[in-house]
């Protein structure tokens, strides 16, 4: 805010999306709410260029969406679409980048590009956008969804030890309003790297000069106390609740079966990802353990050792009656 403010610059490359700000997220924009927006207002105020940096991956690993997310933007448009009709037409974004592996993965973003303008499209962006509020009102309380980020001090204060608060708390608000853990889970883990590289027995602000640039704050830790820095919360009892609450579940090691997929609504709808293992990174696997894993169906192979699996079976038992079917 400082530095639009300033009005030195011709344009502002920022986080600023409809799930979250990323590290602007529960942190204070100095205008009496939390994250990006206000930052963002205030540079079309001043006729500046506004350039969203990774709306689909920073924004919420959108290119592999919770069912959760999937079904309530509904089937109009996907996530990856909402995602940029939303920052053109309801922020004022100029310009979104996008990181892509292969020629294909601009396609949605195309498809966003060419609804733009078509009829009706922002009313499109408004039910969509209604909904997913509405669905973080239903599983998160309307107070906590309200004021839950708000009142919380950077990580940057001695009085937070360090810990990124709101941004802590937001990934479990992610995770319960709309099934986001494997997006949420990664950007822990991101806080706790951060903390590994603390040392004890030394001042605050040595260990905060230590902070990465672009992953500052650190997880929560239970031996700290936070009274003060949460003084100004409207609950903050129910604070440190989710606080330790978030930690338990995605801190390095904590188990996430797929009965808590179940119960958080986090099952994945679909994933556009690159296959990791190839044609990407090949790594000691090699072309001929790939083939073969392949044509195996994961019961040969260096990845998985397992065997057959249910899904395996299934999956042979429909290809048996597809052939005996045609033939």
């Amino acid at each position: 805010m400082k530095l639009i403010s300033s009005n030195k610059f011709d344009y502002v490359n920022m986080h600023c999306h409809y799930f979250g700000d990323y590290h602007g997220t529960g942190t204070p924009d100095s205008c009496g709410g939390q994250g990006n927006v206000a930052c963002a207002k205030k540079a079309l105020e001043l006729d500046m260029g506004l350039f969203l940096i990774s709306p689909y991956d920073k924004g919420g690993a959108l290119y592999k969406p919770s069912k959760s997310i999937a079904l309530t933007i509904g089937e109009k448009m996907t996530p990856m679409a909402f995602a940029s009709l939303h920052a053109w037409h309801s922020v004022g974004f100029h310009t979104i980048s996008v990181g892509v592996g292969r020629a294909s993965d601009f396609v949605e973003c195309y498809e966003a590009a060419q609804m733009f303008e078509r009829d009706g499209i922002k009313d499109e962006i408004s039910a969509a956008d209604s909904r997913l509020r509405q669905l973080a009102e239903e599983k998160l309380g309307k107070e906590w969804n309200d004021k839950g980020l708000l009142n919380i001090p950077s990580y940057y204060r001695e009085e937070t030890g360090g810990m990124a608060i709101g941004h802590i708390l937001w990934c479990l608000n992610l995770l319960e309003a709309y099934g986001m853990y494997d997006f949420a889970k990664a950007r822990y883990a991101g806080l706790e790297s951060t903390k590994a590289s603390w040392k004890k027995g030394v001042s605050f602000q040595e260990n905060a000069k230590k902070m990465s640039i672009g992953n500052p704050g650190t997880c929560f830790d239970d031996t700290f106390d936070l009274d003060q820095a949460l003084m100004n919360h409207f609950s903050s009892k129910e604070a440190k609740e989710k606080l330790a609450k978030s930690h338990a579940i995605f801190r390095k090691g904590a188990d996430f079966t797929e009965e808590d997929r179940k119960k958080y609504e986090a099952e994945v709808a679909y994933d556009l990802n690159t296959w990791t293992e190839f044609p990407g990174d090949v790594g000691k696997l090699g072309l001929g353990g790939v083939m073969v894993q392949v044509f195996s169906r994961n019961m040969f192979g260096e990845i998985s050792r397992s065997g057959p699996t249910q899904e395996f079976s299934k999956y042979a038992s429909k290809l048996r009656l597809f052939y005996s079917d045609k033939h």
